[in-house]
């Protein structure tokens, strides 16, 4: 009897082990599992980052998120220098004011859509000068900012321009093809007359066509909307998509007869402006550099022919 009730003892003790070896395989099994998904969606979001789209996602998305920042910082203290100006400018003359307003000494609001103006100002090192940070916080961010935005613009502006470039070359092939009217037998052409109309070259005449008609929209939208005369518009426009930035032409300068909604609707459109205007001058270097690669291709092909031709 005494037999049977350790035979049952044992056999129940056996069995509890049995039953916490599996449950903790069970647990282990499960966080492996769990640590697998999360490292997989760790790599899926870098592996997207690092695609066109997602470079060009990253850096929209980092400069709305420096923005907010950024007004949040310079906007803390109640005692803004902002409201100061604001109440004073209300007892200067107009021609007094018209004089200020030129130079830019009374509008450093620091509202969504300026930040954002600042934001880029910043990671394409343009730098105007007529946004400041003006707390210690705020400079100190605008220092960290500065050194990871800027490695990011550089993303941003190599594989926007191999975007851009390969959508023009898409557009230009298909009107070419309109153009010449000719239906094209793959099947009846030599290896080397195909490799030719594949490698249909753009004309460095149509990558300066581009800008022309992108600067000349930018020059009569600014001329518009800033009230400066045609050759400060288009003096602005090259300066900035150059990444000069003197500074002495701003965008959102000319307050007059506007409401503040609709100011801030502009300043997002010259953001725009600005960013899409960089991913095209990445284009044009994009598309020169091929042109010259092809030209020096075709020109050691045509050398190699001729000393096989010589040899012969």
């Amino acid at each position: 009897m005494e037999r049977s009730r350790s035979i049952k003892s044992r056999s129940t003790y056996v069995g509890s082990l049995g039953g916490t070896s599996v449950r903790s395989k069970n647990s282990s099994a499960s966080s492996e599992d769990k640590t697998k998904v999360v490292k997989d969606c760790c790599r899926s979001v870098v592996e997207f980052l690092f695609t066109q789209v997602g470079v060009g996602a990253l850096v929209v998305s980092y400069t709305i998120v420096g923005a907010i920042a950024f007004q949040a910082i310079e906007t803390q203290n109640k005692e803004d220098l902002i409201k100061e100006v604001e109440e004073s400018r209300k007892r200067i003359v107009e021609d007094l004011w018209n004089i200020t307003s030129m130079f830019n000494v009374l509008y450093s609001r620091w509202t969504f859509p300026a930040a954002l103006m600042f934001t880029l100002s910043v990671i394409t090192m343009i730098g105007y000068g007529n946004m400041v940070p003006r707390t210690d916080w705020g400079k100190i961010a605008t220092i960290i900012y500065a050194i990871i935005g800027i490695p990011v613009y550089f993303l941003y502006f190599m594989n926007m321009g191999k975007v851009f470039a390969n959508c023009f070359k898409w557009i230009y092939r298909r009107i070419h093809g309109c153009t010449v009217r000719k239906q094209i037998d793959y099947s009846t052409m030599e290896d080397d007359e195909v490799f030719k109309q594949e490698q249909i070259m753009i004309p460095s005449t149509a990558c300066i066509w581009v800008l022309l008609v992108y600067l000349f929209t930018g020059t009569i939208m600014f001329a518009e909307w800033e009230g400066w005369n045609y050759l400060d518009s288009v003096y602005f426009c090259v300066t900035s998509l150059c990444k000069i930035g003197l500074g002495d032409f701003v965008p959102g300068t000319n307050f007059a007869g506007e409401t503040e909604k609709m100011n801030k609707a502009k300043l997002i459109i010259n953001f725009v402006y600005l960013l899409v205007g960089m991913g095209v001058i990445a284009m044009n270097y994009y598309l020169l550099k091929e042109e010259v690669v092809l030209r020096i291709e075709r020109m050691k092909r045509k050398v190699t022919e001729y000393c096989r031709y010589r040899d012969k």
